[in-house]
């Protein structure tokens, strides 16, 4: 996630106005690997496949990040029925969890959507910056030393 904050702040235009040119390049093995290695990791773990997505979606592409978060979630909504009925054989399911994060999902996706049609890929990408520092602080553990240094 670091790396790809990386290329957000490195060349911001490319998120915002996407690349035209990269947009009328034939897709190649390379373009098909990278989506199912992220296809694998979707699968499997889930947690920040959307970041992962966004990235490939906008690099590898040539979509804007209104594009490509539109297309994202898609992608996500085609193949999260078949890993959910996986976890479901297995009895791996939190329904009641399940249930208040998707009712949270739902209306979390008509913000979101509201706001990036409204506002703009500029504002998508500062919030997707913002998640980015958040989410890697946390998983490094940098928020509960601050914690712990306040405390």
């Amino acid at each position: 996630m670091i790396l790809m904050l990386f290329f957000i702040i490195y060349k911001p235009q490319k998120w915002i106005i996407g690349n035209i040119d990269t947009k009328k390049r034939k897709i190649t093995a390379f373009h098909l690997f990278i989506y199912f290695l992220i296809g694998i990791y979707g699968g499997f773990i889930h947690i920040g496949v959307g970041i992962l997505l966004l990235f490939a979606l906008v690099i590898l592409s040539g979509f804007d990040i209104v594009k490509a978060n539109a297309l994202k979630v898609f992608i996500v909504l085609l193949y999260s029925p078949f890993s959910l009925l996986i976890f479901m054989l297995h009895n791996q399911v939190e329904y009641a969890v399940g249930l208040i994060s998707s009712i949270g999902n739902l209306f979390g996706g008509i913000v979101a959507a509201y706001f990036a049609i409204s506002w703009g890929g500029n504002f998508l990408k500062w919030f997707l910056i913002a998640i980015i520092l958040i989410s890697s602080s946390y998983s490094l553990g940098l928020l509960d030393l601050v914690y712990n240094l306040l405390a």
